[in-house]
């Protein structure tokens, strides 16, 4: 990790637990600002847990996270979702909702329940559909959008917050090939564009390492390593992580390294 990078998250020794059982190991990390940092590691070695102490949605039984060198959870949950906007894996939305109520609910942490919504936050859903293109879906009920639809809807409401950092927790999970290509290539444009900041889970190794400036790799609880994708796609981390012997190549018109499995290990 380029150390000369401000780190706009850190987590220290952190530990996480579910009634007795240690899902989270010791795990320090840091994330560098206006990066895409991307999280892998096999099922059920703490991934999504980790994103939810990282957003302060799981408060860890020991360790810190800092959020601009604040402790995450003495900041106001509003505060934070000024700064911070969230994408879980939950699909479940209000069907009955059109696509524009949806995406003003991004703008909640920025006005008074009581208060009506400002000629700013309408420009700013506006905006947020408008990079999504999903503007012409605006007035078309939740329920009847499709999967990729929807994905856009919903990444359009965290955009509705002007979040600094987006957390992105399997965000490709149940679209199709081109529909992951299409959402990937948005949070590309969001990072280089905007300087947003991406912290996301991925399954599919090979579109981390596309899309990544660092990885970090998960091994039951613990951190196994971070780093850029050439320094982490390797074939002795692929056998040791997720059991499989493969072939790595450093694809010179991605710019990225690419594995190829073979079997497993």
């Amino acid at each position: 990790m380029d150390i000369s990078l401000t780190p706009v998250i850190k987590a220290s020794n952190i530990v996480a637990r579910y009634k007795n059982k240690t899902v989270i190991e010791d795990i320090s990390l840091e994330i560098p600002e206006n990066k895409i940092v991307s999280i892998i590691g096999p099922n059920g070695s703490g991934k999504t847990t980790l994103l939810k102490v990282l957003s302060r949605n799981f408060k860890p039984g020991s360790g810190h996270v800092l959020l601009n060198g604040r402790d995450i959870f003495t900041i106001p949950y509003k505060s934070v979702a000024k700064q911070m906007a969230v994408l879980s894996q939950s699909h479940s939305s209000p069907g009955d909702f059109t696509v524009r109520q949806l995406v003003s609910f991004g703008r909640y942490a920025h006005r008074e329940w009581w208060k009506a919504m400002t000629e700013k936050d309408y420009n700013i859903v506006e905006w947020a559909m408008e990079v999504t293109e999903i503007l012409h879906l605006s007035n078309r009920k939740i329920s009847t959008l499709s999967g990729g639809e929807l994905q856009r809807a919903r990444m359009a409401m965290c955009l509705a917050q002007k979040p600094k950092i987006l957390i992105l927790d399997e965000p490709t999970t149940f679209l199709d090939i081109c529909h992951q290509l299409e959402l990937l290539e948005l949070v590309y444009s969001l990072n280089k564009k905007e300087g947003i900041t991406v912290v996301m889970v991925l399954h599919d190794i090979n579109q981390a390492a596309r899309y990544s400036d660092e990885i970090i790799v998960i091994k039951d609880g613990r951190k196994y390593m971070q780093g850029s994708p050439q320094k982490v796609i390797t074939s002795n981390m692929l056998k040791e992580v997720f059991n499989v012997f493969a072939y790595v190549s450093n694809e010179e018109y991605l710019g990225c390294p690419v594995f190829y499995p073979v079997k497993m290990a």
